[in-house]
């Protein structure tokens, strides 16, 4: 039984007593807003693929669809015309992909900041301690080193890029730097104690600091295999990032730094023993 009050009165009144006739039409039960603006959420799952790639694909669909909208203020902001009626159907309407996609993406731009702020603070403080622009420019490029190896193992490995490699591209950092720092300054110090030359400072440095290097990198990288191992483990992308780009760093490091060393200190002055 279906009743309604009039304007006159507040006593509710049968309907069939009123008319003998109803429309009733289908209407959502429940209308969602947004910033005071009505919205009509589409959700969807993830199955067998990563959120980046679906997203992604997604926005190739809706981008070729209709068109970007550039005044939405937001990443993903579309307006989707209609096949048949793109000046009337869906005017006003915006697309927008809400949800788990904005929040990976915003702690990807979060995530990249810290690392590219990470690297700089690093370079920043190892000129404060060397004295020097040239040797921590030297001593970080072991950082791009690092990262090859963690892309080559995440594309090897199918995994994908998420927050967890990204946090063990920055932990990645902060090792891969320390290895190159036992190659560079033990290099000086055989050119201040022995007077050799920049080509003599850096076999025998390599020679020397191979051991410690090879010790550090090896012990941080078993210890991180049985995550790297273990699927469905939220740690699994953080350990494998650690272990490729450990691995790339080292091994690049050995030859790589060595040789820039050689290139960038045969045409300085040689060194002599700090005063202080």
């Amino acid at each position: 039984m279906v009743t309604v009050t009039g304007a006159d009165t507040d006593r509710p009144v049968q309907l069939q007593n009123v008319t003998s006739e109803a429309i009733v039409e289908e209407s959502a039960v429940e209308v969602g807003h947004v910033a005071l603006g009505r919205v009509i959420d589409i959700y969807a799952n993830v199955a067998g693929r990563d959120i980046g790639s679906v997203a992604t694909d997604i926005g190739q669909i809706l981008s070729a669809w209709g068109k970007r909208n550039e005044g939405s203020g937001t990443a993903a902001g579309w307006l989707p015309p209609d096949p048949k009626q793109p000046e009337q159907a869906l005017a006003g309407y915006t697309v927008r992909m809400r949800g788990e996609v904005s929040s990976m993406r915003e702690s990807f731009s979060s995530l990249g900041f810290g690392m590219i702020l990470a690297a700089i603070l690093i370079y920043l403080v190892m000129v404060a301690q060397f004295r020097s622009f040239l040797d921590p420019f030297i001593i970080i490029f072991a950082v791009p080193l690092g990262i090859i190896g963690v892309l080559a193992i995440l594309a090897a490995t199918g995994t994908t890029l998420n927050v967890q490699s990204f946090m063990g591209v920055i932990f990645m950092i902060g090792i891969a730097v320390s290895n190159s720092i036992l190659l560079v300054e033990f290099a000086n110090r055989l050119r201040i104690e022995k007077g050799s030359s920049p080509l003599e400072a850096a076999l025998e440095s390599g020679s020397v600091r191979l051991r410690p290097i090879l010790m550090t990198s090896l012990a941080a990288v078993a210890g991180l295999i049985p995550l790297a191992l273990h699927e469905g483990d939220a740690t699994m992308p953080l350990a494998r990032a650690v272990i490729g780009g450990l691995s790339a760093s080292t091994l690049l490091t050995i030859f790589v730094v060595p040789c820039l060393y050689v290139i960038f200190k045969s045409a300085k002055a040689p060194l002599r023993p700090d005063p202080v």
